[in-house]
C-alpha cells in the first residue's frame, strides 16, 4: 500500500505542481493582458489630454488674438479721436486769430496765386470783419491784383475764396486744415504715439 499512496501522492504533487504552473501561467497572461489594457487606457486618456490641451490653447490664443484686436482697434480709435480733436482744435483757434494773424495769413496765401487778372474775393463770416473792403484794396495795390469783394459772406467760415472766372481757390481755414489732415496726421500720429 504504500506503493499505491506513494504514487497517489506523486500523482498529488505532480497534479498540483501542474496546477500551480497553469494557475501562473493565467495569472501570468491576465496580467499582461491587464497590463496592456492598462497601458492601452494610459494612452488613451494621453492622447485625449493632449487633444484637451490643444483645444485649450486653441480656444486661448484665438481669445488672445481677439483682444489684441480689440486692444488695437480701442487704440486707434483713441488715436484718432485724439487727432480728429487736434484738427478741431486747430481749426477753432484759426477761425478766433486775431486782425493781425488773419491778415498775415491770408497775404501769404494770396501770395501763392500768381495770377493778375481780375477776381472776386469771397470771405467768410468769421473773417469779414479783418479781410473787408480796405483790406482788399491794399492787397490790390501791393500785389498789383484786381480783386473785387463780396458782399456775401460764406457762413460760419473764416477765410476766403478767390474766384477766377470760374476757377475757384477756396482758401477757407477749415478747409486748408481738412486738405492737410491725410498727411499731416500721418505725421502727427507719429510724433505723438510713437
Amino acid at each position: 500500500m504504500d506503493a499505491i499512496e506513494k504514487m497517489i501522492a506523486r500523482m498529488n504533487e505532480q497534479a498540483e505542481n501542474e496546477r500551480l504552473l497553469y494557475k501562473q501561467k493565467r495569472l501570468s497572461e491576465i496580467e499582461d493582458k491587464f497590463n496592456r489594457e492598462q497601458a492601452f487606457i494610459n494612452q488613451e486618456n494621453e492622447q485625449q489630454l493632449k487633444k484637451q490641451i490643444q483645444i485649450v490653447e486653441k480656444k486661448y490664443k484665438q481669445q488672445r488674438d481677439r483682444q489684441q484686436v480689440v486692444f488695437r482697434q480701442e487704440a486707434l480709435h483713441h488715436k484718432q479721436e485724439v487727432l480728429t480733436r487736434y484738427f478741431e482744435e486747430a481749426i477753432e483757434k484759426m477761425n478766433a486769430w486775431s486782425q493781425d494773424d488773419t491778415q498775415t495769413f491770408s497775404e501769404q496765401l494770396l501770395q501763392t496765386i500768381p495770377l493778375t487778372t481780375p477776381m472776386t474775393i469771397q470771405v467768410g463770416e468769421l473773417s469779414r470783419a479783418y479781410l473787408n473792403q480796405d483790406w482788399v484794396l491794399r492787397m490790390n495795390q501791393q500785389y498789383n491784383r484786381q480783386m473785387r469783394l463780396l458782399e456775401e459772406v460764406i457762413p460760419k467760415q473764416a477765410g476766403f475764396i478767390l474766384n477766377d472766372h470760374g476757377v475757384q481757390y477756396n482758401f477757407i481755414f477749415e478747409n486748408l486744415v481738412k486738405e492737410l489732415q491725410p498727411t499731416m496726421g500721418v505725421e502727427l500720429a507719429k510724433r505723438l504715439f510713437d
